[in-house]
């Protein structure tokens, strides 16, 4: 075949998605081209042009060389290129590693290609491995392919707004669609080259291509030199400034990149010559929720695309997107805007911040601190209103532990995300129920995410998984324990003071406040619902409110919520239709002039206002902020008196610790003035709540009843009712020994079991680092270094992991043994080496789940020397499994036989004996 009337076809080379290259030969000139031929279907025949015109503009050795382009006789566009024999960098590397020194030379020379093509206002906006030909497998000849998605300035062709390139060489700027793409990011996907050489693989990897390119927008690349030591700190500097997050950071165009390569000089592979860090630094994982969207805001499609698969570059798989919010320039553009600032707005007010995807997909991520579930419970309302927010796309929700330093590293979480994301959807009765009444499919979850979320929080699921469905009330039942209820135990005596309060205060009549305090796990939530169902049979009124961990302290906030459902006003209701419910509600008990007033004032409390300007009162308190608080308060005691006239009322009060002051002044105003009423208030808080109300309600006579941790008959009972007689007694003692008294462990301590599992769950790890948390951070560094010893440690081996960092370790450590953490023994196997221990095994397990592996692995290297170097009688395995982990298998394995030697040798003592 003829083509061009120029290019004789001998044999096909090779075939993509767009159409195949030949090996042709050029009867004009002589010798062998490559002839690229496309279908020009579609917008195909677009790119393929543009690819011509930037190839015939640039002339480099290390870019492939051009020759000509046009049609072939059946209208199919064509480019002739050099022929060039060898092979790419990706087929190179998959084959075999290139030397720190032969990449070094390939990346100059690509850079100063791209250095030609940059100055003439081209960026080429897709380098890979695949697109950097070695000419005769040689580095040093290396060549630079495919501009088909080159961007050329000016360009009318290019769709701004486009996700163009490849996952996981894309800069920042091109993930997130930017419309400013400049050289600096063909400089990222340089540095990301120069770092696959290096390291084996790019500094971005996952499973799919969202997972990706969250990484790029979220994580920092990490430094060469924590994963190989043998380069020198020039390079390795250097190829951080080429991955950085920050275009301003990078180099300025390939010219600098290859300016700044060739001053390194010859690289010799030498060691990296930094300052020695101390092995437990200042990073730590830190719990982390993870939001996933899939095509969340649809934005049309990239008119230069050819759809080819997910993995695919995303020049042909990727649609636009609205990454530049403040300058739409498109109609679908400009009508998705006000969507964009909401979901935003929604995930900022959860705590979060969310980053829209070159493809239209969202993905949020949360950092907090405090107790796992307060977290979880976060990153689930957060789900569920960018749910409201996006409808009917596909969603998923992870929680786990990340190294939190500079920046967060999400890493496995993400890619957990995007698999839950990619799942089949569930389809059991409850889930098709929810689809049904919301038009829109539940939130996939993980199984950390599910456990650590308590019965407010509807989950359901099959074999394929589990999807969060919605919140429900707090008067919910509480969760089964393997899908069958447990009966509340270790709380007989806390029940019968609540129950005997309640029945004096019926029986009297006279107003109670009681507030129940336990740190969280312990079973406050339990409690309150084994109460709330003896007293279900009774003719009593119960009003429920909780705190808001993302808002404490707003003003009436718990009294509001409280209300609102006691009206059965629910979010999304015209404002006529919640007036017209709390109007109802207040007459039940109130009338006239009364109940106008109530209604009118408490409306304005609970987002149900009257739809008119209301009385002259309500006009007056509107314009005085102070008045408007009187009247509101005095409504809503009015309010109180009224229902507590007619039957006893319980007001529960959840999460007081995140209360609000004016709820509490309304509790005091109440308990003062209708101190002969059947009216008892419940509230449940952690120890924090004195902190927060010193002195609480203290002139109310206020009952007070600490949860303690479950005794062991009590816990052993609750392991049988789970597991009936699958363990053994000792196997019942070990599980109850690992809870420490803690109804939350315990439950998720049996689940583990059921599920063959021996590693403890994420779900006790995470609230287990709750305490540890509310330390400071060089307390939190000082905990985690004693943990690389396990059970027992030594002050001076603490100070020898830290030795860098030196916080005072012998002050922080007699703080944590003031806060019943550690514990200092009397006696210590090292003579002049003070010996502490964990108090318990979950402290040692949380902070030692704190620690980033690289921690790890440097840790228990030093604590394995340490330990060698003190002599005397040494634990053989203990020190083994150091070096094991250190990542010193040899000495390890001697540690291990000397091990075993021992033992033979105390066998036979005892055989002789």
């Amino acid at each position: 075949m003829l083509v061009g009337g120029r290019f004789e076809v001998e044999s096909v080379a090779g075939r993509g998605g767009m159409g195949a290259v030949y090996r042709a030969r050029d009867r004009e000139r002589g010798g062998h081209v490559a002839l690229k031929i496309v279908d020009a279907a579609g917008n195909r025949a677009v790119r393929f042009e543009r690819e011509a015109r930037v190839l015939a503009d640039l002339e480099h050795p290390a870019i492939v060389r051009y020759l000509a382009h046009g049609r072939t006789a059946a209208g199919e566009p064509f480019l002739a290129m050099e022929w060039l024999e060898g092979e790419d960098l990706a087929a190179r590397l998959k084959r075999e590693p290139v030397g720190a020194r032969d990449a070094v030379r390939l990346v100059q020379r690509a850079a100063e290609a791209l250095g030609v093509a940059h100055a003439r206002g081209i960026v080429h906006r897709d380098i890979k491995p695949s697109n950097l030909f070695l000419v005769g497998g040689e580095c040093a000849r290396v060549k630079v392919l495919d501009f088909g998605v080159a961007h050329v300035q000016a360009d009318a062709l290019t769709r701004t707004g486009a996700a163009l390139g490849t996952p996981s060489y894309m800069a920042p700027e091109q993930a997130r669609g930017e419309r400013r793409i400049d050289a600096r990011a063909d400089v990222f996907s340089l540095g990301c080259v120069l770092f696959e050489c290096m390291v084996g693989h790019p500094p971005f990897v996952g499973e799919n291509t969202m997972a990706v390119l969250a990484k790029i927008l979220i994580e920092d690349a990490p430094r060469v030199s924590s994963l190989r030591g043998d380069l020198p700190a020039e390079l390795d500097d250097l190829i951080a400034r080429l991955v950085a997050k920050d275009p301003a950071v990078r180099p300025r165009d390939g010219r600098d990149v290859a300016a700044l390569l060739g001053v390194l000089g010859t690289i010799t592979d030498t060691a990296v010559t930094r300052a020695r860090d101390s092995a437990v630094t200042v990073g730590e994982q830190r719990l982390a929720c993870v939001v996933l969207a899939s095509r969340a805001i649809p934005l049309g499609t990239d008119p230069t695309a050819t759809p080819t698969g997910e993995e695919a570059t995303l020049a042909e798989a990727s649609a636009p997107t609205l990454a530049d919010a403040a300058t739409p320039t498109t109609g679908r553009e400009l009508a998705n805007a006000p969507r964009l600032t909401a979901l935003r707005a929604a995930a900022l007010a959860h705590g979060g911040t969310a980053e829209v995807l070159a493809d239209g997909s969202v993905v949020v991520t949360i950092f907090g601190r405090g107790a796992a579930t307060d977290q979880a419970a976060q990153g689930a309302r957060c789900a569920l209103a960018l749910r409201a927010l996006l409808g009917d796309v596909a969603m998923a929700f992870a929680v786990g532990r990340c190294p939190v330093e500079d920046r967060a590293s999400l890493g496995d979480l993400l890619d957990r995300a995007a698999r839950l994301l990619r799942a089949p959807a569930v389809a059991t009765a409850a889930t098709a129920l929810h689809r049904a009444q919301t038009g829109v499919p539940p939130i996939r979850v993980d199984d950390t995410a599910a456990g650590l979320l308590d019965a407010r929080f509807a989950i359901d699921g099959d074999e394929l998984g589990l999807a969060l469905v919605g919140e429900r009330d707090l008067a919910a039942p509480a969760r089964t324990l393997l899908g069958k209820p447990m009966p509340c135990v270790g709380r007989e005596r806390e029940l019968a003071a609540l129950t005997a309060l309640f029945d004096e205060c019926i029986a009297e009549p006279m107003a109670h406040v009681v507030v129940v305090t336990a740190p969280a796990g312990v079973g406050k939530s339990r409690l309150r619902h084994e109460l709330l169902a003896r007293i279900a049979v009774r003719d009593v009124e119960v009003w429920m409110g909780s705190g808001d961990a993302m808002n404490p302290g707003a003003p009436f906030g718990m009294l509001a919520q409280a209300l609102r459902r006691a009206a059965g006003i629910v979010d999304g209701e015209p404002p006529l239709v919640r007036n017209m419910k709390l109007r109802a509600r207040v007459m039940r008990h109130l009338a006239g002039d009364d109940a106008m007033r109530v209604t009118e004032f408490v409306g304005e409390l609970v987002g149900a206002p009257v739809i008119d300007d209301g009385s002259m009162q309500l006009r007056a308190a509107r314009r005085d902020p102070q008045l408007m608080g009187d009247q509101t308060l005095r409504a809503c005691e009015d309010l109180v008196a009224a229902e507590s006239s007619a039957r006893p009322l319980l007001l529960v009060l959840e999460d007081l610790h995140w209360g609000d002051l004016p709820t509490v002044r309304f509790v005091d105003s109440v308990m003062r003035q209708l101190p002969d009423r059947p009216v008892m208030v419940l509230a449940f808080a952690r120890p924090e709540v004195d902190v927060v109300f010193p002195r609480l309600w203290a002139e109310r006579n206020v009952q007070r009843i600490g949860l303690g941790e479950l005794t062991r008959r009590a816990a052993s009972k609750l392991v049988r009712d789970a597991l009936g007689n699958a363990l053994d007694e000792a196997a019942v003692g070990r599980l109850v020994d690992r809870a420490a008294g803690n109804a939350f462990y315990l439950e998720e301590l049996i689940r583990a079991v059921a599920d063959g599992k021996d590693d403890l769950p994420d779900t006790v790890i995470a609230m287990a680092q709750t305490r540890i948390d509310d330390l400071e951070a060089e307390a939190r560094q000082v905990l985690r270094a004693a943990s690389i010893f396990g059970d027992t440690f030594w002050q001076q081996g603490v100070e020898a992991l830290l030795e860098a960092s030196a916080p005072r370790v012998d002050v922080w450590l007699t703080e944590l043994v003031a806060r019943e953490l550690v514990v200092e023994h009397r006696e210590s196997r090292f003579a002049g080496q003070r010996q502490y221990g964990f108090r318990h095994a979950l402290v040692r397990e949380a902070a030692y789940a704190m620690l980033p592996e690289r921690d790890r692995v440097r840790g228990h290297l030093i604590v394995g020397n340490w330990l060698e170097q003190r002599g005397g009688e040494i634990d053989a395995v203990a020190l083994a499994e150091h070096f094991e982990r250190g990542g010193e298998p040899a000495r390890s394995v001697a540690w291990y036989r000397r091990a075993a030697e021992h033992a033979l040798e105390s066998n036979d003592l005892a055989s002789a004996i």
